[in-house]
């Protein structure tokens, strides 16, 4: 089988690269990738390829990045490739669609899809947001012990469409300033410090919640997240209950719930070794892989 995935600018589409990196390893697929402007060219031939993955910027009020007369060409192409095809929405809200200028129906591949998402477009399969080539660590890699109680570093100088990152800081530096660190980690060495972590708090930032909600599960650390992670399918095979592979709040349970984990250590340290669990069934490039055989042969 090839395997032709043409791609545009955007972020979180590192898993199905993986993918299909892994399938050509294993012998099952030739794959193929090109860029959307490469993809569009007279001289490039799609039909020699028996299924296509198509991806463009997801965003079509962003004007800078949405190149409107490129996208239309490839558009054209998608829709006149004869064998199976899907479309890849990377919107970073994970509610909203990417492809709105296709029909509902349109057989889809979507990065953390809403469960309002699900219901309304036709979507065969949820990828995670995570970089396998950067941020995974094998799950023999030792549970470490916590020595640092709270962790929160997320930016709040961009222009999200909402103010809960800045309140969250405000409750952390009026309440509980004796247990947090707000130190910025580069991203390479980020998994291994939350490896030290006990608690580290996040919220929603363009979508409803960013990359380092896979780190800290992945890292053993009890995830303290707003409620907007509840919306999410954040894991390709498995559903992360709340409370038990990780912790929500609202801004009003914010205090009590957090002071609740402090005063419990035994609590994070139960929930942090579930959300360990589950990420390590939920990232599973082989059974991701056989997944997506399914659909190709579908």
């Amino acid at each position: 089988m090839k395997v032709l995935y043409s791609f545009d600018k955007g972020s979180n589409c590192w898993y199905i690269d993986a993918m299909l990196t892994h399938l050509q390893g294993l012998g099952k697929i030739e794959y193929t990738s090109i860029k959307l402007i490469n993809y569009t060219k007279p001289e490039f031939d799609q039909n020699e390829f028996d299924v296509l993955v198509y991806q463009t910027f997801p965003d079509e009020s962003v004007k800078g990045k949405f190149n409107k007369a490129l996208i239309q060409l490839g558009d054209e192409l998608y829709l006149d490739f004869k064998g199976p095809k899907f479309l890849l929405d990377s919107f970073d809200d994970c509610s909203r669609n990417g492809y709105k200028r296709f029909a509902d129906t349109t057989p889809r591949i979507k990065v953390c899809a809403t469960k309002s998402y699900q219901k309304k477009y036709k979507t065969v399969f949820i990828i995670p947001a995570f970089d396998m080539n950067s941020w995974f660590i094998p799950e023999s890699s030792p549970y470490i012990t916590k020595t640092v109680p709270i962790h929160c570093a997320f930016k709040i100088d961009q222009r999200y469409p909402h103010t809960i990152r800045p309140d969250i800081k405000r409750h952390l530096i009026a309440k509980f300033l004796d247990y947090a660190d707000f130190h910025r980690v580069p991203i390479s060495e980020y998994v291994r410090f939350l490896q030290t972590v006990r608690i580290s708090v996040g919220g929603p930032g363009y979508g409803q919640c960013s990359h380092a909600a896979y780190l800290a599960l992945q890292a053993g650390t009890c995830l303290f997240h707003h409620e907007s992670i509840e919306e999410l399918q954040l894991l390709p095979h498995v559903d992360l209950e709340p409370g038990v592979d990780y912790v929500s709040f609202t801004m009003d349970s914010f205090d009590k719930t957090l002071q609740f984990l402090i005063d419990h250590p035994n609590v994070a340290e139960s929930v942090g070794r579930s959300g360990r669990e589950k990420f390590y069934k939920g990232i599973d490039l082989d059974h991701s892989c056989r997944h997506l055989m399914e659909i190709f042969n579908s």
